[in-house]
């Protein structure tokens, strides 16, 4: 079977995926593809399985962990956040701490947290991912570790998050944009804001520009609007509400890749989303 032919049967699993439970020949297709010769479909599939929601799902993703390819073992990492699993927990607790890509360790880091939420190891991750940041050298990964220590009530972590948006690699720098726009809340939003809207005026990458785009706009919970005031620009929110055509008289143009599309008209997603794609691009460099 060709590439293409593959990578369609895929995404017909993928769209199947978000409207209802995938069953027995999905998960076997999945299971057979998760060999594949190729990196990029045995990565489509650890990205499908995020929303898996049985445990066979879980079998490959955690087999797909030790892939040769560090893009392959992030995805796996990544959608490994579906877990409610204490062995899941400690493998990705050994994965995290020995793992030689940054960007898995980082992925990780990320499915702790939403793990030890779900089975009341909040305290334990906290020793652990504080003695973690003593030790990583990798920017990445301890822009995640700051997230997630945030996320379980070290406020103190906000600021050194806050601090590597001026990351000299533009990737780290989007990476922060995406853990802010994963953190914003009702006590923080309004600062999340002004700072992204702050340094867009200074970024340079169009692939950080659009993150941010699409953080103020959509990933964020509330809308904004801005003025085209240049300097001046001014940021006001509102909630965005099923059926709300706001974003038609906002100064977006809908044919650039901070498009978007309305599913089922109630809910909006990005049609690209950055942070996969940076990694895709590094990978075929």
């Amino acid at each position: 079977m060709k590439f293409r032919e593959k990578e369609k049967i895929l995404r017909q699993i993928e769209e199947k995926s978000y409207e209802e439970e995938l069953d027995e020949n999905d998960y076997k297709i999945l299971n057979e593809l998760s060999y594949d010769k190729e990196v990029m479909i045995r990565d489509l599939v650890a990205e499908i399985l995020v929303e898996s929601s049985n445990e066979n799902g879980e079998e490959i993703l955690l087999r797909l962990t030790n892939d040769k390819e560090w893009l392959v073992r992030a995805d796996a990492c990544d959608s490994l956040c579906i877990s409610e699993s204490v062995t899941t927990y400690n493998l990705l607790k050994k994965i995290a701490k020995k793992d030689t890509s940054g960007y898995v360790r980082g992925y990780a880091i990320l499915s702790l947290g939403d793990i030890a939420d779900k089975i009341n190891k909040e305290d334990e991750l906290l020793e652990y991912l504080e003695d973690r940041l003593k030790h990583e050298k990798v920017q990445f990964t301890k822009i995640n570790i700051c997230t997630v220590l945030y996320n379980l009530g070290r406020k103190e972590y906000f600021g050194k998050l806050l601090s590597m948006i001026n990351s000299k690699k533009y990737t780290n720098r989007g990476a922060v944009v995406n853990c802010l726009k994963y953190i914003a809340n009702e006590s923080n939003r309004d600062m999340i804001i002004n700072v992204l809207l702050e340094h867009k005026k200074k970024e340079t990458a169009m692939s950080v520009i659009y993150t941010i785009n699409d953080a103020i706009i959509l990933d964020i919970p509330f809308l904004v609007s801005l003025s085209t005031n240049g300097a001046n620009n001014q940021a006001t929110t509102k909630p965005i509400n099923k059926g709300d055509n706001t974003l038609s008289k906002l100064p977006i143009n809908l044919n650039t890749p901070t498009s978007f599309k309305r599913i089922n008209d109630a809910k909006i997603i990005p049609i690209i989303n950055i942070t996969k794609l940076s990694l895709r691009i590094f990978l075929l460099k």
